[in-house]
């Protein structure tokens, strides 16, 4: 499928956007519009299903699957085990509760020139994709060890995953997509106390494995976190 670049203009700043459901036109970030120039930085048929309540949909546009799925008729795959399976009905939705769910906007995740539907919620809510007349949960949120979001970043929409659950060490991991079902790049970084029983020594900045200086790493970050959108 053609892949959809979008065109923003850069906004300055290590400032985190917040809020569900914001428009990718309203996202300033020139990383979806340039090349990366960061030294150091490294980025490694028509037939109808049968056997279960999803059948015959097959041919549905991505939107009308989603759209079937947010009013309960049609079930989503689990991220994890792809056999079993859930409707929006056996999720806490809208209610006062920490961890319930709420509908999101709609916004192409994976690159490939449809969008996903993003369900707001607890650790970043889930992220679900609609292809060959099913929907698939496509990203979840795991804990405060794996915090859901999403960013823009070297042109692209990369899923986010962070661990900031203690002050000393804080870990991130990206995921790009050309398709859900197809990963085509990852990229890793982190940052944790030389001594954690000594915060005064300094910390260790790592990108892909490779420990970099601290304005390299901060550099980084500033470009991953002004454009990161959290789904909370």
């Amino acid at each position: 499928m053609n892949r959809k670049k979008l065109s923003v203009i850069f906004f300055v700043g290590f400032a985190i956007i917040s809020g569900c459901g914001k428009s990718v036109s309203e996202i300033k970030d020139s990383n979806l519009v340039e090349n990366d120039t960061l030294e150091g930085d490294i980025t490694f048929s028509t037939e109808e299903t049968s056997g279960d309540s999803n059948e015959g949909f097959v041919q549905m546009s991505a939107d009308e699957l989603l759209d079937r799925f947010v009013n309960g008729e049609v079930s989503a795959h689990c991220l994890y085990d792809t056999a079993k399976t859930f409707y929006i009905t056996e999720l806490d939705m809208d209610s006062e509760e920490w961890d319930a769910y709420s509908i999101g906007d709609r916004e192409d995740l994976d690159n490939d020139g449809e969008e996903e539907l993003i369900l707001c919620g607890p650790y970043g809510g889930k992220y679900l994709d609609a292809r060959d007349g099913e929907v698939y949960e496509f990203a979840a949120g795991d804990g405060t060890a794996e915090s859901l979001s999403y960013t823009y970043y070297q042109g692209y929409v990369w899923i986010l995953y962070s661990n900031e659950m203690n002050s000393g060490y804080k870990v991130y991991h990206m995921k790009r997509y050309d398709g859900a079902d197809s990963k085509v790049n990852e990229m890793d970084f982190s940052e944790e106390y030389r001594d954690e029983n000594d915060p005064e020594k300094g910390s260790i900045y790592v990108i892909n494995s490779a420990e970099v200086s601290e304005e390299t790493y901060n550099e980084l970050c500033s470009r991953i976190f002004a454009a990161q959108m959290n789904t909370y």
